[in-house]
Parts: C-alpha cells; sequence; structure tokens
C-alpha cells in the first residue's frame, strides 16, 4: 500500500510540475507584465479586504490562500520589471534594495498589524492593507511605463 501511495504521489507531483511550468509561459504570452500586476495587486486587495468579512476560521483560510496566491504573482512580476526597466550595471543594487524592503516588509508588517488591531478592530489590518493594496493597483494602472532598458 505505501509503495502504491509514492507511486501515485510521484505521477501527481509529475503532473502539477507540467502544469505549473506550462502556466507562466501561457500568461507570458497573453498579458503584459504591468497587466499581470495590475491584476494581482488589485485581487490581493480585494482579497485582503474579504479576510476582515470572514465569519469563520474556513473563510479566513480561503480567502487567506486567495490572497497568498494573488500576492505570489505580485513579487515575481515586480522583479521582472526592475530586471526590464534597470541598467544592467545597477541591477544587482537595485535588487538588493528591493530585498532589503521586502525584509522589513515582513519583519514589521506583523507587528504593525498587531499594534493596529489592538488599537481599534482585528478587521482594521485587513482593510488597511487592502486598501493600500487596491491604491497601488490604481497607481500602477494610472502610470505609464517606459520602453524597457537595453543597454
Amino acid at each position: 500500500m505505501g509503495r502504491a501511495f509514492r507511486n501515485r504521489s510521484w505521477i501527481r507531483l509529475d503532473a502539477d510540475l507540467r502544469l505549473y511550468r506550462s502556466f507562466p509561459r501561457t500568461l507570458d504570452w497573453r498579458f503584459s507584465y504591468r497587466s499581470i500586476l495590475i491584476l494581482c495587486t488589485i485581487f490581493a486587495g480585494i482579497f485582503c479586504i474579504l479576510q476582515s468579512f470572514a465569519k469563520n476560521t474556513s473563510q479566513l483560510l480561503w480567502f487567506g490562500v486567495a490572497f497568498g496566491l494573488a500576492v505570489g504573482g505580485v513579487i515575481p512580476t515586480v522583479n521582472a520589471i526592475i530586471n526590464l526597466r534597470t541598467l544592467r550595471k545597477d541591477v544587482g543594487k537595485i535588487f538588493g534594495i528591493s530585498g532589503s524592503i521586502s525584509g522589513a516588509g515582513f519583519a514589521l508588517g506583523p507587528i504593525i498589524g498587531g499594534v493596529v488591531a489592538s488599537l481599534f478592530t482585528v478587521q482594521t489590518p485587513f482593510i488597511f492593507s487592502g486598501v493600500l493594496l487596491l491604491l497601488a493597483g490604481i497607481s500602477v494602472a494610472s502610470m505609464k511605463f517606459l520602453r524597457p532598458n537595453i543597454s
């Protein structure tokens, strides 16, 4: 029984990896980095706000999963845009700054969220973060990107 389970697990894992490998390529051909960033940011904002209205833990879990999937598209897309728009000699420096800011956000975000939740309600950090994400998506939609840097 253990061997059959392991064989099915490997087959399923292989099928999942094949699907995962083909998924970004299909998105890459149909959407630009800008549109992916806008969609992911807006969906992340919506699902973050929906987390504040969850009535039970299963709703909170599924809204959190949807939020994580949406945010999972933001970071790689931002990295791709940074790579396209930055001079080759400055790419390492810019990725270092981006990583440092992301790390600071991961470290300080829960602390700030806890303070905001203790001052107001538990729903407030979700609403505040969701509104910020929606504003970020709208601002990216209104920005005009320059041509990619080829140097």
